[in-house]
């Protein structure tokens, strides 16, 4: 006998039956207890954390009593000495307000992080060293910048004084006997503090600082640097005459200048009513102008 069958008929012998489907309420009941699982497992990790933190700032806290009760109570930590020093300017009184150690009594109330910000904001501060050394001093270190030059900020309307790394000093600093950098082309208002940043200013610090630190160099004596021109620096000497430097292979360039005002001392070359210039932008050999001194076609130098 052959049977033909459908929806839950056998076929090849196998009986075959139609999928089931759960009741939707089953469904949502299974959603709800897989969200309430999740909540679950998201609350003790909560209050793991929330256990973890109180017991991290009860730490803090027994450890700041006990730093109070062993250190900062302690009369044997006593603050007697502050021993300040500077190699520059500043007194040991100002480095002590500088610092906020005035009224200071306990060597471990001195915050040494804050007392080290606090002086390197100075801007004539260089570095600072502070430490304690126990059982009653604290020791402070500063190292001062040393002016090199002044500026003239047409903008400020003051001459600022500015050290080797081109760090503004303020105007305290400026003495007269420094040289003077003019035709500067800084964006913004300048500052104490605040650092020259164009590429005119910085070879004119370069020449400046060759000339103090290199023996060869002592003997330009440097009046004032115009860095106007684009692509050179004006230098003028001591006694009048005129250097023009490019901004680069500055070490070199003033060693042909000093070349130059050498001969024209030792041969004692004669000079014009006017101050020299000296043009070490060119290739010349002896590029220099003003000297009474005929040249083959008949023209002088």
């Amino acid at each position: 006998m052959r049977y033909n069958f459908t929806n839950g008929s056998r076929r090849n012998g196998v009986r075959r039956r139609a999928p089931r489907e759960e009741p939707d309420i089953f469904v949502r009941v299974r959603a709800s207890e897989r969200r309430g699982s999740l909540l679950q497992r998201w609350g003790a990790w909560l209050l793991a954390l929330l256990v973890l933190a109180g017991i991290v700032v009860m730490i803090g806290m027994v450890a700041r009593a006990v730093r109070q009760a062993l250190f900062v109570q302690n009369s044997r930590y006593r603050l007697r000495v502050i021993d300040a020093r500077s190699d520059g300017r500043l007194t040991a009184d100002q480095i002590v307000e500088f610092a906020g150690l005035v009224g200071v009594s306990n060597l471990f109330e001195v915050n040494l992080r804050k007392a080290h910000e606090l002086l390197l904001r100075l801007p004539s501060v260089r570095s600072v060293s502070v430490r304690r050394r126990l059982p009653d001093t604290i020791e402070v270190r500063v190292a001062e910048r040393s002016p090199l030059a002044r500026v003239a900020l047409a903008q400020a309307g003051y001459t600022d004084a500015v050290d080797r790394e081109g760090v503004l000093l303020g105007p305290k600093f400026a003495a007269e006997r420094l040289p003077l950098i003019v035709g500067l082309n800084e964006t913004g208002l300048l500052r104490p503090g605040q650092r020259l940043s164009s590429g005119a200013a910085l070879a004119a610090l370069t020449v400046l600082d060759l000339c103090e630190t290199t023996r060869v160099f002592q003997s330009l004596r440097i009046r004032r640097v115009d860095v106007s021109p684009t692509d050179y620096l004006i230098v003028e000497l001591d006694n009048g005459d005129h250097a023009l430097l490019p901004h680069t292979q500055i070490a070199s360039k003033l060693r042909r200048l000093v070349t130059i005002l050498t001969t024209i001392q030792n041969q004692r070359l004669p000079r014009g009513p006017e101050p020299l210039e000296i043009d070490l932008t060119t290739e010349e050999v002896f590029p220099v102008r003003g000297l009474r001194v005929e040249t083959p076609n008949g023209t002088r130098m």
